[in-house]
């Protein structure tokens, strides 16, 4: 079972772990592409889970931020 009562704190410490790994100044020239990327991801799912309104949205419905359809199209295909 997913414990989804994670305190802001444990939100933001979990972040700088994260961010530190994959952004794109902590890695090697031919990652920087990628870590842009995963960055994108990392920065919409932190402001999702640290706005109370839409991480209780996204848990209803399920739907990313657009910021995702853009880093991954092949995963989120317009209709």
């Amino acid at each position: 079972m997913h414990d989804w009562k994670a305190s802001d704190e444990e939100i933001k410490t979990a972040y700088k772990k994260v961010a530190v790994r994959y952004h794109p100044d902590k890695v090697d020239e031919q990652t920087k592409g990628d870590a842009h990327d995963n960055m994108l991801c990392i920065n919409a799912a932190h402001d999702v889970l640290l706005d109370k309104t839409a991480r209780a949205k996204y848990h209803k419905d399920g739907n990313l931020p657009t910021v995702f359809s853009h880093v991954f199209p092949d995963l989120f295909p317009r209709v």
